[in-house]
């Protein structure tokens, strides 16, 4: 797969706008000698995908509790 920036470049036309997002906070982050990292609910599953498409990577779980309801999540790095 061609890479762009570090970031597959084959992501569906529908992910496009996130992509664009995601490749300017990555950015602007490395400029700044930041580190990224983005918590998502298990539940959300194309979120995931959309995550690991672009070069993400999991390293951890974490639970969320909203109205006394727990909620799994995934947590995430960015690209190095």
């Amino acid at each position: 797969m061609t890479t762009r920036g570090g970031t597959p470049a084959a992501v569906s036309s529908v992910a496009q706008p996130c992509q664009h997002l995601m490749d300017a906070a990555v950015s602007y982050a490395r400029a700044n000698k930041l580190h990224l990292v983005l918590e998502v609910l298990t539940k959300d599953a194309a979120a995931i995908r959309l995550y690991e498409r672009l070069g993400w990577q999991r390293f951890g779980e974490t639970v969320h509790t909203f109205a006394r309801e727990r909620f799994d999540a995934a947590c995430f790095v960015a690209p190095a």
